[in-house]
């Protein structure tokens, strides 16, 4: 779990501290009561105005109590399933009559937060302090945190930044990788190339992610690519299987309005794949298949006349004949009147001679 200390807001850590015994004992009876179901529970501020003067205003009305629970699959009673959840949630809180907001959001109605296209939860995760968190949530808060460590370098030409793979289609395990991508206005550069402005947003990301992977005291299970924005939109264009799957799983912690609209766009057939784009695609990979026979085979015939062949040397050395080259040890072997020590099959001399020619 991450260390709540350097994760969250000041004023947030001396609110949790000012009622952690009530907030201690909301989640040991969710962790009994809700066992494997919890996801996380949050005290995170409610909006962008959470910096302001708090004397004017009780802190509980400008933070939240968020539960975030497991999404239920494969039962029939899924709104019975959630409705016991919240009532069991809603009963520890007031149970523990702290003056609080609260929420409650399974991990799916969690992502589409992120997908209204609304950075508020990204602001919020960044400065929330997780009473208790599992390994996805902890990756998302420090892919949060990163988030706001490359805008501050490349903010200008940031255009999104999302996860994607099975953490963001819900089908992720304790051993699953927290994908992250980004991708980068090019069009704007031109001190820079394609390959240096890659560089440089890859020094940013392994830089930042070993500083807050310290300081946050977890392990980092962040898996980073970046794109181009005239690559990744040259892939859209070709239909690129890898490009449309992560508009149609990407979820987005910032965004300045593109890849909301390529994901709508997606969604609503625009950017369905052409008839010459997917033949090509089949041209391809028909080439790289056959490519990849012609390689497993060269691989697999040298291996086998490398063995036969110094076998076959070792034989004739140890029945007294000094080391031969290949084709004399096939014109030796070759010889039906010969005699040695050790046997050595015919059928190996067929193959070793269909190897040599």
């Amino acid at each position: 779990m991450i260390n709540q200390k350097e994760s969250s807001h000041p004023k947030i850590r001396n609110y949790y501290l000012r009622w952690k015994t009530k907030f201690d004992n909301v989640s040991t009876e969710l962790a009994k009561k809700l066992k494997n179901e919890i996801e996380a529970i949050i005290i995170l501020p409610n909006d962008l105005s959470f910096n302001a003067d708090l004397e004017k205003q009780h802190i509980s009305k400008l933070v939240t109590f968020l539960v975030i629970t497991k999404n239920i699959v494969n039962n029939e009673n899924i709104q019975k399933q959630i409705e016991k959840r919240e009532r069991v949630i809603v009963n520890s809180i007031k149970n523990q009559n702290i003056r609080i907001q609260y929420s409650i959001y399974h991990l799916e109605e969690l992502w589409n937060k992120f997908n209204d296209h609304t950075n508020r939860y990204s602001f919020s995760l960044s400065t929330c302090y997780p009473i208790y968190s599992e390994t996805v949530i902890d990756s998302l808060i420090l892919a949060i945190k990163l988030k706001e460590k490359i805008l501050e370098t490349f903010g200008k030409y940031t255009l999104a930044i999302c996860f994607s793979g099975s953490v963001a289609r819900l089908t992720f395990t304790e051993k699953s990788d927290f994908d992250l991508f980004i991708v980068i206005d090019d069009t704007d550069v031109k001190k820079m190339s394609k390959n240096e402005i890659r560089d440089r947003i890859i020094g940013i990301f392994q830089r930042n992610i070993n500083e807050l992977v310290g300081k946050l005291k977890i392990s980092s299970n962040l898996n980073f690519q970046s794109y181009l924005l005239t690559d990744f939109w040259l892939s859209l264009r070709n239909n690129s299987p890898i490009i449309h799957t992560l508009l149609r799983d990407g979820i987005p912690i910032f965004d300045k309005g593109i890849f909301i609209a390529w994901k709508k766009m997606l969604q609503n057939g625009v950017l369905s794949p052409t008839s010459t784009a997917c033949e090509l695609y089949v041209y391809n990979s028909e080439k790289r298949f056959t490519n990849f026979k012609k390689k497993i085979n060269n691989l697999i015939i040298e291996d086998l006349y490398l063995i036969l062949i110094q076998y076959a040397q070792s034989i004739l050395m140890i029945n007294g004949i000094p080391p031969t080259t290949p084709q004399e040890t096939l014109a030796i072997l070759s010889n039906e009147n010969a005699k040695y020590s050790f046997n050595f099959k015919k059928k190996s001399i067929t193959y070793l001679n269909d190897l040599f020619l």
